[in-house]
């Protein structure tokens, strides 16, 4: 518990969150600081939430005694302490805290998702993107994104290029993917022209992210239907 008093501040919460690699609850050269977390300060009847930048936060409270937890937005770190305290008796005090957050270790959750970034149009060009995130607490050594495409796609490019294709699959090789590290793929494709398509066919395709063994959510697998638009429908959207 901290009481601080007579600083010429207005009464303030301030701190740091960091990655606790060592697990020793002291920041140290080489940990980094940690923003997926939710900063929370309260009181009876009284609280208040924050979000750190760059690590970094402060709360402005009243007087009494409050405390503040750090609430990681993944399931697979906690926080150590959990919660601090402060007590401030009168105004213009300040409390400063660090708080750690550590990694629950072998915890294998990789996620993937397809987006469409133009609408599809018989004939013409359609961009899609690929994110792809590192959610566990494992570093992937090597892994593989696949799309599937829909046959009525064309390939016209990909950044970065892809590693290989076979038919309707592309296949882009990643490698020391680390936790929290999040990349994507942006994917030039030409829809296919009438009578080939219409106004209103559905394009399906399926991206998936690898490897799955021991992944605590194996399902984290996009698949997207996109509906073909006229130009004038586009362009009014």
């Amino acid at each position: 518990m901290h009481t601080y008093t007579n600083k010429a501040i207005p009464i303030s919460i301030a701190g740091t969150v960091f990655l606790d690699y060592n697990k020793n609850g002291t920041k140290e050269s080489g940990e980094p600081c940690f923003n997926n977390v939710t900063i929370k300060t309260e009181k009876q009847n009284y609280i208040r939430e924050a979000t750190p930048s760059n690590g970094s936060f402060k709360i402005d409270v009243d007087t009494g005694t409050y405390k503040t937890s750090v609430e990681p937005n993944n399931p697979y770190y906690t926080a150590v302490p959990s919660t601090a305290t402060s007590v401030f008796a009168s105004y213009f005090n300040s409390d400063s805290i660090s708080l750690a957050v550590q990694q629950i270790p072998k915890k294998r959750d990789l996620s993937v998702n397809l987006a469409e970034l133009t609408p599809a149009r018989p004939g013409f060009q359609t961009i899609y993107r690929i994110f792809y995130k590192n959610q566990g607490t494992d570093t992937i050594a090597n892994g593989t994104i696949q799309l599937i495409k829909s046959n009525k796609l064309s390939i016209a490019a990909s950044s970065p290029a892809y590693s290989s294709t076979s038919g309707d699959t592309l296949k882009w090789n990643y490698s020391n993917l680390k936790p929290e590290d999040s990349a994507s793929i942006t994917i030039y494709l030409t829809v296919d022209a009438p009578p080939s398509v219409s106004i209103g066919d559905q394009l399906t395709s399926v991206a998936t992210i690898s490897p799955a063994t021991a992944d605590q959510t194996p399902s984290d697998v996009t698949n997207k239907t996109f509906r073909l638009y006229s130009y004038k429908k586009w362009k009014t959207k």
